[in-house]
């Protein structure tokens, strides 16, 4: 967490190293990987697929700021829909 909290930019291979990303508002870059589902599901919610790099890519890097206002508010119903989710089944636990 540390190393997460205090970069000045992520690069990831991992949905885990994005989303850890994204919590703590860096700058950040994914590699292109063979597990890419989640990523890819992920970086379509927030519009930032652009953050996907590969050997063929890397020269098309920027470092412009990222609007962490925009992101957190394209990801709040999804949030809320997870929380949902779960309080849901944790409610369902207490009926067996």
């Amino acid at each position: 967490m540390w190393c997460f909290k205090n970069a000045l930019c992520v690069f990831s291979l991992s949905f885990h190293g994005l989303v850890f990303s994204l919590k703590f508002r860096k700058q950040f870059y994914v590699g292109v990987s063979d597990i890419m589902d989640r990523v890819n599901n992920l970086l379509d919610i927030i519009d930032m697929k652009d953050r996907v790099i590969s050997s063929d890519t890397m020269h098309k890097m920027t470092f412009d700021p990222i609007c962490y206002d925009s992101i957190e508010q394209k990801l709040k119903p999804h949030i809320k829909k997870s929380i949902g989710f779960l309080v849901n089944s944790i409610g369902n636990q207490d009926e067996r």
